[in-house]
């Protein structure tokens, strides 16, 4: 994708792009920020994991390009902590800018203190 469509779309909310989409692709309202000034931008890398299974975590952040974003669906199993602080130091890294994943993160403090690196969980 190209970098300078990247740069000008994440200058706009998520509500607004969404809207643009005709509504198409928004998410659950139960997923959100770690941080409210964490904010993510990027090509998505989607992941499907199994339930209380981060292996395919490690492997997505390892296969992804600089820059993705990583979106990750933890089959329905939201209550094992799939992400934590040493898998952020890892997909920064790599230059991962960011992750959503509709299940739990642990290490949150740790990870907010990640200050130039952009995400939400």
């Amino acid at each position: 994708m190209d970098s300078s469509l990247i740069t000008h779309l994440s200058s706009f909310s998520a509500a607004t792009i969404c809207e643009a989409l005709g509504n198409k692709g928004y998410l659950p309202s139960a997923i959100k920020p770690i941080a409210k000034e964490m904010k993510v931008c990027g090509p998505a890398y989607t992941v499907q994991t199994m339930p209380r299974d981060n292996v395919l975590l490690h492997r997505a952040y390892a296969y992804a390009q600089a820059g993705d974003v990583l979106i990750v669906n933890c089959s329905g199993f939201y209550e094992a902590g799939y992400w934590g602080d040493l898998m952020s130091l890892g997909a920064k890294t790599k230059g991962i800018n960011g992750l959503v994943i509709d299940a739990c993160v642990r290490d949150a403090d740790d990870i907010e203190a990640i200050k130039s690196w952009r995400w939400n969980a």
